[in-house]
C-alpha cells in the first residue's frame, strides 16, 4: 500500500511546482500603466522664458517652470545672465532622442573632456510627475544623487524611460525645428575623436537670453506694434 502513497505526493508536488510556475510566484509584479504623457497638464504661465540663440541656425525659445524646478530654473538662469553658456555647444547630439549641451570644456578646441564639465557646483534633484516628452527641457546628471549642474538637454523624441530621473523645467514654445535641424548633424558615433556622439562641426550656442514674463508680454507687443 506504500506505492499508492508515493504516487500521491509525487502528484501532489509536481501540482504544487506547476501552479507556482503558472503564476510566476518568483517575479516582480507587473509595472502600474504609465499615465498619458499627453493629459499632463504643465505649470500656467506667466513664465519665464529663455531664448537660445543657435550660430548660423536661428533661436529656441523655451518656456522655463519656476513652479515645477525652482532651484534648478534659478541656477540655470543666473548662468544664462551671467553669460556661461555663451560659446558652449551641444556636445552631444543623439538622433530621435535628445540634445545635450550646457560644458563650459566645449568651448576651447579640445573634444576629448567635452561632457565632463561644469560650474563647479552641483544642485538638489528636483524630480517631479512631468513627462519627458517632445520638446522637454531637462538636467543632465552623472545618474547618481543631486549631480546636476550645468548640463541640460533638449528632447527630440518622446523618452519615458527618463520620467522620475531628471528634473524637467522647461519645454519648447518655439523653434524646434532647430532642435530638429540640430539632431540631424553627423556625429562622431563612436567616439574617435571626443565623446561618443559629439557633432563634428560646433553647434554653438551664441547666448543664452532670459526674459521675465513682464519683459516678455513688452517685447512682443513691440514686435506686433512694428507689424
Amino acid at each position: 500500500m506504500k506505492a499508492p502513497k508515493i504516487a500521491t505526493l509525487i502528484l501532489a508536488t509536481l501540482t504544487t511546482l506547476a501552479f507556482g510556475l503558472g503564476c510566476g510566484a518568483d517575479e516582480p509584479p507587473p509595472e502600474p500603466p504609465r499615465p498619458d504623457p499627453a493629459a499632463y497638464v504643465w505649470p500656467a504661465g506667466p513664465n519665464p522664458t529663455a531664448v537660445l540663440e543657435i550660430d548660423g541656425m536661428g533661436e529656441i525659445e523655451i518656456e522655463l517652470y519656476p513652479s515645477l524646478a525652482p532651484s534648478t530654473v534659478k541656477n540655470f538662469s543666473k548662468l544664462a545672465t551671467n553669460g556661461f553658456y555663451a560659446g558652449t555647444t551641444f556636445h552631444r547630439v543623439i538622433p530621435d532622442y535628445m540634445i545635450q549641451g550646457g560644458d563650459p570644456n566645449s568651448k576651447d578646441d579640445d573634444p576629448s573632456d567635452d561632457g565632463r564639465g561644469g560650474p563647479g557646483w552641483n544642485i538638489q534633484d528636483e524630480f517631479s510627475d512631468a513627462p519627458h516628452v517632445r520638446g522637454v527641457l531637462a538636467m543632465a546628471n552623472l545618474g547618481s544623487s543631486n549631480t546636476g549642474s550645468s548640463q541640460f538637454f533638449i528632447v527630440q523624441k518622446d523618452a519615458p524611460s527618463l520620467d522620475g530621473k531628471h528634473a524637467i523645467f522647461g519645454r519648447v514654445t518655439r523653434g524646434m525645428e532647430i532642435v530638429d535641424a540640430i539632431a540631424a548633424v553627423e556625429t562622431d558615433t563612436y567616439g574617435r575623436w571626443g565623446p561618443a556622439n559629439r557633432p563634428l562641426a560646433n553647434v554653438v550656442i551664441n547666448d543664452i537670453a532670459i526674459h521675465q514674463p513682464a519683459e516678455r508680454e513688452a517685447t512682443i507687443a513691440a514686435i506686433e506694434s512694428d507689424v
